[in-house]
């Protein structure tokens, strides 16, 4: 267990440092949202006799494609970039056990996961008044972990 959080922190830290892996996880979702709202408007739509803004639909949409985006960085690209690099030749020769490395990994996509959705519901919330369901928010936060 302390190997894994060991190595969730590298990995976390290894992620911080790459500014193209922060810009297209992090920022990205955010600048398709002001995009989204300024180009296609923020206008209401009639939904079951209810006014709904359409940001209030952008919002959870770019929060799947920033969960998608940051397993996909975290777990899938970095471990072939590791590979090709040989990085995971030169682990395999030290006492971390595979688990630990896969474990954090995972952690770290978790971890950035939660970010991302933090990040798209604060800019929602504050430019564009989105509302979010503070009910379901145990919901929410167990379905953006698994």
């Amino acid at each position: 267990m302390r190997l894994a959080l060991h190595q969730t922190r590298y990995d976390l830290l290894a992620f911080v440092r790459t500014r193209e892996a922060v810009f297209f996880t992090v920022m990205l979702p955010v600048i398709f949202l002001v995009i989204f709202a300024t180009v296609l408007g923020n206008g209401d739509v009639h939904v079951n006799g209810h006014r709904v803004s359409q940001t209030t639909y952008y919002v959870p949409q770019l929060m799947a494609l920033a969960i998608t985006s940051a397993a996909l960085q975290s777990l899938v690209f970095a471990v072939v970039t590791q590979r090709e690099l040989g990085m995971l030749k030169r682990r395999r020769a030290t006492p971390v056990p595979p688990s630990a490395l896969i474990a954090g990994r995972t952690a770290t996509a978790v971890a950035v996961s939660y970010a991302d959705v933090a990040v798209l519901w604060v800019v929602g919330r504050v430019f564009y008044g989105v509302g979010f369901p503070v009910a379901q928010l145990p919901a929410i936060l167990v379905t953006v972990g698994v």
